[in-house]
């Protein structure tokens, strides 16, 4: 036995404990601490600590606008399962006004919410109309409340122009001569005043040329192609908002940011230094040629303008009046905490106009930064489960390529049905390769029971719905191509180009199904075709076993 004064080489059970309090006082510190980081990040409207990482989550978020306008494939699936009596006027209502869940083309709910609304004139004639898609029930619910209570067909223009600029940078042509007192129309969309290539090349002369390759994504198919739209975007919106030269907004992307491998979406870290940098009180100076040369005297005369022009305002404008960071300072600030449309208007823009706007939105919408952070990484679970079973899909109905199926039907053509070694070649054959080869091979040796009958077990419901299939599924593939290559209309408020990748993404989905049924097909089909006799069409082959 130990005696008490011989040394311990280990900790005794008090000191043990003491170690476990402390290192669990520790974790509760850390816990708080790190909450108190994280409430100070989404005071100050951020959504990460590191400028690349918040870009990044930015963007994310901008491509799922809370309200948007309803795809004209949407807005014919939606009248075809809506009741024509839900958009018929109730006597006295001057609004009418319902909602009900968005459904994929499976039929499947999506999670988003269509809203309907009209507005009626005494006579029970229609005066306005809105279709849009709510991404979150509530935004929908509360919609619907509001118009209820509040519709009018003002109402409903400011909804569709909400939904319009919800997915992408919108804005109106600024006129040669600006009248201050002119309302500019908030559903159109910039002049295009630097063209794409413009902005590449510019880019490729001021930036590295390995910095300008991760910026410049022209590929539609690439992940970051809607961020570097976006960077053309607003690049073209400061040149004919305030003149800027193209050139100096690309030095803003070399300077601004800290750049380094590890950047996760190099062309939203781009938009992100334009955007923030254009609410510097020295932007002008910054990027308007000439601008570093006016005298004091008319920087104050012109400040003064502008403050008579926000005096003269009676209420602070509407999101879709925003035109400038000043702007959408003053549209913030009017926003009131418990108005379904001001809920909508701070989610709408969020992650649009600068940190500085993005903390007046969190602090009259708490939790807003966090909203659409969850939103974003949700999203970004979800597209990539479906991103794996469309590989598992893919990987499961995976076809030979042409040159092999060629080689294929060149060797069935050359083998002899009175042979017995090439029998069980084409015994051997059936199956492995495609249904176009199994029918080469159902025809050439329709009169053996073995291959007969392997065929009829492989293909009880037939051949050709099987080749049919795939037919079809290399149409829509060929058709989801051709929608992906939409290129986007400047003249209009709808994103042409992103609505094509939608359309694609579906017909993808469908051409993927058709493809894992063409095995093993449902329903009565025609038997298996045996070899045609010359001056006869086709022969039916055994009766279908059951």
């Amino acid at each position: 036995m130990m005696s008490d004064d011989e040394p311990r080489l280990g900790l005794n059970q008090n000191e043990i404990l003491q170690y476990v309090q402390a290192a669990n006082a520790l974790s509760v510190a850390f816990s708080r601490f790190s909450a108190r980081v994280r409430a100070r990040r989404e005071r100050e409207g951020r959504l990460a600590h590191n400028d690349a990482p918040h870009a990044a989550r930015q963007h994310e978020v901008r491509q799922h606008p809370p309200v948007r306008l309803m795809t004209d494939a949407e807005q014919d699936e939606w009248q075809g399962r809506a009741p024509s009596s839900l958009s018929l006027r109730s006597i006295g209502e001057p609004v009418t006004v319902w909602n009900a869940q968005m459904v994929d083309p499976n039929g499947r709910a999506t999670g988003q919410w269509g809203l309907e609304a009209y507005t009626w004139d005494p006579a029970g004639r229609p005066t306005s109309t809105a279709l849009v898609v709510c991404r979150d029930a509530e935004d929908a619910l509360a919609m619907t409340q509001y118009l209820r209570e509040h519709g009018t067909p003002e109402a409903l223009e400011q909804l569709r122009d909400l939904a319009a600029r919800g997915s992408g940078q919108f804005a109106a042509p600024v006129p040669a001569v600006l009248d201050p007192a002119s309302k500019l129309p908030g559903d159109l969309r910039p002049k295009l005043v630097l063209s794409e290539q413009d902005w590449e090349a510019t880019l490729r002369e001021v930036l590295p040329e390995g910095l300008a390759d991760r910026i410049i994504i022209k590929d539609p198919e690439h992940k970051h192609h809607t961020a570097w739209r976006e960077l053309h975007e607003l690049a073209n919106e400061e040149v004919q908002r305030v003149g800027a030269d193209p050139a100096k907004l690309a030095r803003l992307v070399l300077t601004v940011p800290r750049w380094s491998a590890d950047v996760v979406n190099p062309p939203a870290l781009a938009h992100w230094a334009i955007k923030e940098s254009r609410t510097s009180e020295d932007y002008r100076k910054l990027v308007v040629p000439g601008a570093d040369e006016e005298t004091e005297e008319q920087e104050n005369t012109a400040a003064a303008k502008d403050e008579l022009v926000r005096a003269d305002a009676a209420e602070a404008p509407r999101y879709n009046d925003v035109r400038s960071p000043e702007d959408a300072i003053a549209w913030a600030k009017g926003l009131e905490r418990h108005n379904a449309r001001d809920l909508l208007e701070a989610k709408t823009g969020y992650g649009r106009w600068g940190d500085r706007v993005d903390a007046i939105l969190n602090t009259t919408f708490p939790g807003i930064a966090k909203m659409a952070l969850d939103f974003a990484e949700r999203e970004r679970e979800r597209k990539a489960a479906a991103q794996a079973q469309q590989d598992a899909r893919t990987v499961a109905v995976k076809e030979a390529p042409a040159e092999v199926l060629a080689a294929h039907e060149q060797r069935v053509a050359e083998l002899d049905p009175s042979k017995a070694i090439h029998q069980r070649e084409a015994h051997t054959y059936i199956g492995h390769v495609a249904p176009e080869i199994d029918r080469l091979i159902a025809e050439k040796f329709a009169d053996n029971p073995k291959i007969v009958e392997k065929l009829d077990a492989l293909y009880p419901d037939g051949i050709d719905q099987a080749i049919a299939l795939r037919n079809k599924a290399t149409a829509e593939e060929a058709a989801a191509a051709a929608e992906a290559s939409a290129v986007d209309d400047p003249s209009t408020a709808r994103r042409e180009d992103a609505d094509g990748q939608d359309a694609a993404n579906g017909r993808r989905g469908v051409a993927a199904t058709e493809r894992g049924i063409a095995s093993s097909l449902p329903g009565e089909q025609p038997p298996v075709l045996r070899r045609t006799q010359q001056g006869q069409g086709p022969v039916q082959g055994p009766t279908r076993r059951t």
